[in-house]
């Protein structure tokens, strides 16, 4: 057992670094859970034993931190633990390629550039779990990485891998300072220490160089992003503030019972219901209401007396509403159907949407002109056909999702291989979602008459920083997103998912809101900092401030720059190992068959 110990502790280490419980931070443990690993790798040459050694340890790592995910779909779960191990197995296999061709010293310094390469790489493939990086576990520590506005959450996975090969360097050290420098036990690649120290007298000695070295580290990996913080929040404090006054819903919906025809016309009600009961307490005090994903569990622009419903309540609020909904585009030429819609039997794409609600000004609710011309009640459950009136709201352009969550909403790749669509979970809500490609913003006018443009996300886009980039870019000035996580139960994958947050929030130097169904619906301010948050799993609403901003950080601007020259260089280094390692062998060859420098020919 003591062989497997250190493997052990590194993914307990790794475990206990993500954000599992509100009041619980251990985030600094990742800043030291590869170095059991990497130290006991040290010794271990076999190219085998450093792949299954170190699947072994994310393995047991990612077991538990995504635990959660079991409650929804335990095959998913199973299958996500294998996949992470696998991907975090990659960078180790391609730092043991390097340390046999460069040394290891090389390779450790290397690790942190080829593991930032590995994971960016992997989030571009079809498919990616989103929340597979070293970086994102650092979210709550706003105060320590305003540096993402530069680098994107990849220059924190670099800085938590170099901060572990520091450490590893300084224990190594630590070894050689303690050992016999007599008697010559050390690898040819690492340097003798200079002189003799026992371990007690390097304890004893608070000015060995091991301690200064150790000092001069933490110093430096915490001083340097400290520094940056403070003059991010110098900044920030002293720029002008321009706020949104946002109320946000907080239905509690059962989501395995969401999507049910006898239940959606009840949960829209328990929104709508909601919604009223907060304006009634503060009325004229918002300039924007925001509803989960799906709160209208309806294909809106078809479903006209959905439509009329809410449209009213739109107009009596006389605020505009932003809200998830259904979203359909038929085809009924059956040429113009894509091989997975023929495949699946459909006529129709489906899509996840967001739909902005802006009442108009010049016409009352039709609720109000039925009741004064006696032609009854509107019921989204159907009925005698009502006269048709014009809507009191104007129902904007759709956006539709486009980052879809795989093996759920859609298996990667079924689009050109229709077959695959067969290997979808079974998460709740089907696999019959198409990804969009409109990425519409949403402008409307505040009760001070300044026109705002809003970027909606849902979901599972949360998990794609360049997806989000791109919105600020075309102009969001604040970023609402619309989830639903009440899939997973009262776990802690929710903590997790809602701390995830803070970090888009200082990437694109925006404010984030959330409505999530069953919580945690949250409110972030440009520096990550919540600002508001609802218990989870309790029907409410949240209030708040949010800061727009129309400045474009550096990592805005030029997304993903750093995590592709981190790519070049591993290239690179790739090709530095290869032409090592092929002229280490042209030079054994030469050893073993010298070529003979007398000339050839007859001789007289």
């Amino acid at each position: 057992m003591k062989r497997f110990s250190p493997y052990l502790l590194s993914a307990l280490l790794f475990a206990l670094a993500h954000p599992m419980f509100p009041s619980l931070y251990l985030e600094f443990l990742e800043w030291v859970w590869m170095v059991p690993l990497l130290l006991a790798l040290r010794d271990v040459t076999a190219f085998g034993g450093v792949i299954w050694r170190s699947y072994l340890t994310v393995f047991i790592g990612w077991a538990l931190v995504m635990s959660w995910l079991l409650w929804a779909t335990a095959a998913g779960g199973v299958l996500l633990f294998f996949v992470g191990a696998f991907v975090y197995t990659v960078p180790m296999a391609a730092f043991h390629f390097l340390r046999r061709s460069l040394g290891w010293r090389a390779a450790l310094w290397s690790l942190p550039v080829i593991w930032t390469a590995c994971e960016w790489l992997y989030h571009q493939t079809p498919g990616a779990i989103g929340w597979l990086s070293l970086g994102l576990p650092q979210s709550r520590l706003w105060w320590l990485i305003q540096f993402v506005d530069l680098t994107g959450v990849w220059g924190v996975t670099f800085w938590i891998v170099l901060f572990n090969v520091l450490i590893v360097d300084c224990a190594q050290r630590w070894r050689l300072r303690i050992a016999d420098c007599g008697k010559g036990q050390f690898p040819n690649d690492v340097a003798l220490c200079e002189d003799n120290v026992s371990w007690k007298s390097a304890i004893r000695n608070p000015q060995s160089a091991i301690f200064r070295r150790l000092a001069l580290i933490v110093a430096l990996m915490l001083g340097l992003p400290l520094g940056y913080t403070a003059f991010r929040w110098i900044e920030h404090s002293r720029a002008e503030k321009n706020e949104l006054s946002i109320l946000l819903t907080q239905p509690n919906v059962n989501p395995w019972l969401k999507t049910s025809l006898e239940t959606r016309a009840a949960e829209l009600r328990r929104s709508l219901t909601l919604t009223n009961q907060a304006l009634r307490a503060q009325p004229n005090s918002f300039d924007l209401i925001v509803w989960p994903e799906t709160a209208i569990p309806f294909v809106l622009p078809q479903d006209e007396q959905t439509r009329m419903l809410v449209g009213d309540h739109v107009s009596r609020w006389q605020t505009p509403l932003l809200s998830g909904a259904l979203n359909l585009r038929s085809y009924p030429d059956p040429a113009e159907r894509s091989a997975l819609l023929k495949f699946q039997n459909r006529d129709y794409e489906l899509f996840n949407a967001a739909f902005l609600f802006t009442p108009r000004k010049d016409i009352q609710s039709s609720a109000f002109r039925r009741k004064k011309s006696n032609s009854g009640n509107h019921s989204i459950e159907g009925g005698a056909p009502k006269p048709k009136l014009q809507e009191a709201a104007t129902l904007s352009a759709p956006y539709h999702k486009q980052k879809l969550m795989p093996f759920v909403e859609q298996v990667p790749l079924a689009e050109k291989f229709p077959a695959l669509a067969g290997l979808a979970l079974d998460f709740g809500v089907g696999n019959n979602i198409d990804p969009g490609v409109e990425s519409n913003l949403f402008t409307f006018t505040t009760r001070t008459g300044r026109t705002v443009t809003v970027a909606a996300a849902i979901c599972y886009e949360q998990f794609f920083p360049a997806h989000l980039a791109g919105l600020a870019r075309q102009g969001g000035e604040m970023i609402a997103l619309m989830t639903n996580i009440g899939w997973f139960s009262q776990s802690h994958g929710q903590h997790q998912i809602a701390a995830f947050l803070q970090m888009r929030a200082i990437e694109l130097r925006r404010s984030v809101v959330c409505a999530a169904n069953t919580g945690q619906t949250t409110m972030i301010d440009p520096l990550g900092r919540v600002t508001a948050e609802t218990p989870w799993w309790s029907a409410q609403t949240l209030s708040g401030q949010a800061q727009l901003s129309s400045t474009l950080s550096f990592y805005v601007r030029h997304p993903d720059l750093f995590p592709k020259f981190c790519a070049l260089l591993t290239v690179g280094l790739l090709a530095l190992s290869v032409a090592t390692l092929l002229l280490a062998a042209w030079k054994r060859r030469r050893q073993l068959f010298p070529i003979s420098l007398e000339p050839t020919g007859a001789r007289f």
